[in-house]
């Protein structure tokens, strides 16, 4: 945490560190960052542990509903619907204070761990190379595919936008203001501020992403709907995010080093390697109750062991089935 920190520098905007529920993560950020950090609990991983720990159906959907709630009605509501089903659940949840929750996943960071497995081994030399070669083609295909868009949002956005316009045009818009719209769904009434984009389902300021309520009023007033997005969903600022240039590291004799880093002298870390095969993947806590799943190797089946598949030749299993048949 202390490298993070130093990497990260004094800013005046608060860093967000989502993980799971490992009680001695919390400590270090406040440790280290102390008022600097805010630090959000992994909803996927929480999930898990619920369904894992308790048992109990509808437990873990309930939850994520709670965890993916706007308003304070609305999660109130679903933690009244998790007491129902279990008061214990509902206690192991609210040990946490929900505003953690809000920080849905921590799965950018699994996936890019996932991609690194094997360079992870390599000397660390050949390794940065590889992350570089491994990211450098990654920029290039976003790049590529963000030319060929021909609108302003990004693929994602855009996909959003078409889920909820079906929605948002069966829903009854009164206008109040040239900026102020109530908007009637199912009998419910919300209020849509188009001026300081805010809407009473507080989807719209916390995402700024337009809502249903928001696509309806935009939809009223004839305004293009890509200037209501926040600048992260735009296109433009997609392309902007993947331009640079991750140049290779180059042959090592046309290297430009200062002198003072030369004079340097790195010596073997004092670290005792310990015997066994080293650990490649997380250490996954008791409350995830994971089970490794069993491949065979010689038909590559999940589920058993080339010990005892059925589609491998007795003769080729095991010195105890092979003097059997000898015999």
């Amino acid at each position: 945490m202390s490298r993070l920190k130093e990497n990260f520098g004094n800013r005046n905007e608060v860093l967000c560190i989502v993980s799971d529920r490992h009680q001695s993560i919390e400590r270090a950020i406040n440790l280290v960052f102390k008022e600097t950090a805010f630090h959000g609990v992994c909803t996927f991983h929480f999930k898990q542990n619920i369904k894992a720990r308790f048992k109990k159906a509808g437990a873990g959907e309930l939850f994520e509903s709670a965890a993916k709630a706007y308003r304070k009605e609305d999660f109130d509501y679903f933690m009244t619907k998790l007491g129902e089903l279990s008061p214990k659940i509902r206690e192991y949840v609210l040990e946490e204070d929900p505003r953690t929750y809000n920080a849905q996943t921590s799965n950018i960071a699994e996936s890019m761990n996932f991609a690194l497995k094997k360079a992870r081994e390599l000397h660390i030399v050949s390794m940065l190379e590889l992350l570089r070669e491994k990211l450098q083609t990654w920029f290039v295909e976003r790049t590529k595919a963000a030319n060929e868009i021909i609108h302003d949002l990004t693929p994602w956005a855009n996909e959003k936008l078409q889920k909820i316009l079906q929605k948002a045009f069966q829903m009854k818009v009164e206008t109040l203001t040239l900026s102020r719209f109530n908007i009637t769904e199912n009998q419910r009434e919300f209020i849509v501020d188009l001026e300081n984009r805010t809407c009473t389902c507080h989807r719209f300021e916390h995402e700024e992403l337009p809502c249903a309520h928001t696509i309806a009023t935009i939809d009223k007033r004839k305004l293009p709907k890509y200037l209501f997005f926040g600048r992260w969903y735009l296109n433009s600022e997609y392309k902007e995010t993947y331009k640079c240039v991750i140049h290779p590291v180059g042959n090592e004799d046309d290297w430009d080093i200062p002198e003072e880093i030369r004079e340097i002298i790195l010596k073997h870390p004092n670290y005792k390697v310990r015997k066994g095969r080293r650990q490649k993947e997380r250490y996954r806590p008791s409350s995830e109750n994971y089970v490794a799943k069993r491949k065979c190797g010689s038909c590559k089946q999940v589920g058993h062991t080339r010990k005892v598949c059925i589609k491998t030749p007795i003769a080729n299993v095991g010195s105890k089935r092979k003097s059997f048949e000898d015999a």
